[in-house]
This record gives C-alpha cells, sequence and structure tokens, in this order.
C-alpha cells in the first residue's frame, strides 16, 4: 500500500557536528514553536506585540549564549565572567571539558551535547583569536593617536611665547565627560569653534521651548500628570506581557518534562 512520505530530519551519526541537534532537541523546538506561535496570535489579538518570537531549547540558548561570549572574550575567566553576568550561565571545566549550567537546570550540560563549537580545543583557539585582534586594534589605535612633531606642532618665534598655548592632548573617547572637556578648550582656543557651540546650544533651546508649546506644559506638574498617564495606560499590557512570559514558562518546563520521560 502507497503512503505519504514524510521528511524526517536527518542526523548525521559519522561526523562530529558543530552545533549538535539531536532528533530530541529538534522536535522539541518544533512543537515549542508551534506553542509560542499559538500564544503570540492571542497576544495580537488582543492588541499586544509579542516579545518573543523565536522559541529556544535550553540547549539551544547555551549555544547562543556561548557563542556570543565567545566572540570577544579572551580567556576562559573573562568567557566565565560574560556567561554569568549576562546569562546566568555558570561555568565548569573538569578532567578538560567544558560543562554548562543553564539557568532553569539543576544538571550541567556537557560540550559533547552541544557540538564541536563548544569544547575546550575550539574555544582556546578563539580565546587566541579575539586576544590576537585586540593586541592589533590597540596598537592600531595608539599609533593614529601619536603626534607628529613635524606637522601637529605650531610654528612661533621662540621668543613669542604668548603664543604658544596650553598643551592638551586630544583624544578619541565616547566619555562624556571627556568630549565635554575638550570641546571646552577648543572653544576657548577657537572663537570660530565657541560661536558653533553658542549657535548649537541655541537650536536645542528653541527645540526645546518649541516642544513645550506644542504639548502645552506650562510647568513641572504638567510633565508629572503627562508621566502618570501614559504610565497607567502601559500597566495593563506590561501585565499581560507579564502573564504571557509566565505561560511561556509552564510550556518550556513541560516540555522538559516530555523530553525527560
Amino acid at each position: 500500500m502507497g503512503g505519504v512520505i514524510h521528511p524526517l530530519h536527518q542526523v548525521d551519526l559519522l561526523t562530529p557536528a558543530e552545533r549538535k541537534i539531536t532528533e530530541k532537541e529538534y522536535w522539541a523546538q518544533r512543537r515549542g514553536q508551534e506553542k509560542l506561535d499559538e500564544l503570540n496570535q492571542k497576544m495580537k489579538e488582543d492588541g499586544i506585540t509579542p516579545k518573543e518570537t523565536r522559541y529556544q531549547t535550553e540547549k539551544q540558548f547555551l549555544r547562543d549564549a556561548i557563542d556570543d561570549a565567545a566572540s570577544t572574550a579572551q580567556s576562559p575567566e573573562e568567557f566565565s565572567k560574560i556567561l554569568d553576568e549576562k546569562y546566568h550561565i555558570i561555568f565548569k571545566i573538569s578532567r578538560n571539558r567544558y560543562s554548562y549550567l543553564h539557568p532553569g537546570r539543576k544538571k550541567y550540560i556537557t560540550e559533547r551535547n552541544l557540538g564541536t563549537r563548544y569544547t575546550e580545543d575550539f574555544l582556546l583557539k578563539a580565546f587566541e583569536e579575539n586576544t590576537k585582534s585586540h593586541r592589533e586594534q590597540k596598537e592600531e589605535i595608539l599609533e593614529q593617536q601619536a603626534p607628529n612633531t613635524s606637522t601637529d606642532l605650531p610654528t612661533v618665534p621662540f621668543s613669542d611665547t604668548s603664543a604658544i598655548s596650553t598643551p592638551f592632548i586630544f583624544i578619541k573617547s565616547d566619555l562624556r565627560l571627556v568630549i565635554d572637556l575638550q570641546t571646552c578648550i577648543k572653544a576657548q582656543q577657537s572663537g570660530a569653534y565657541a560661536q558653533k557651540v553658542k549657535l548649537t546650544n541655541l537650536k536645542q533651546m528653541a527645540q526645546t521651548v518649541a516642544y513645550i508649546q506644542e504639548h502645552g506644559y506650562d510647568s513641572l506638574d504638567d510633565f508629572h500628570v503627562e508621566l502618570n498617564q501614559a504610565s497607567d495606560q502601559t500597566s495593563a499590557p506590561r501585565k499581560s506581557l507579564k502573564d504571557t512570559e509566565q505561560q511561556l514558562k509552564d510550556v518550556n518546563e513541560q516540555i522538559e518534562k516530555v523530553k525527560d520521560l
């Protein structure tokens, strides 16, 4: 008798996989995704935008977290710190084998159950590459910041000491304090730059005044009233979101119980 042949998830039993996904995990992910899609559809019908659209098994959560930590860590110690602080995953080395404890489990998952990308050999090489890349970037930054004495220093007559400005090193930084400090120094040394800073400040003030007038704010109390109203409007969706997250957690626990059967 003929029948419909359904495609099965293929598992390579001969070649060790970088990301080892067993038949059991594959179907657990399929069922979990279907449950998540159903919950998200109900949320959309209630006018709530789902926060999570992709279901992850515990092993896939570990794989994604390890890939992220391994992309920047330069040592096992730094790797362990990132996993703990960012993902609440506990990292353990035993008999030269790496193991990982999911925040929702009590039993460690070993590297061989995740794939070859999560073994000691692979990750130590990744740490070495990160260290090398970081050192090269640091050297490149130092080269860019090194002053060129032949062109960067102003040429002034030796006797005219009043024309020599106070030495100050300008560095590339994202810190607001450093940026503000260097802006003040530049403004003091250049009249044109000071005028540009003044115009920028006036423009920002004008935008603030326009915003206040547009929304009819007359006092600080008006801002507080508007803030309270906005908070009240978002409290119900936040509660619904928490309820949905709890439902997802319950679904995950049910799936894990089925997997352990």
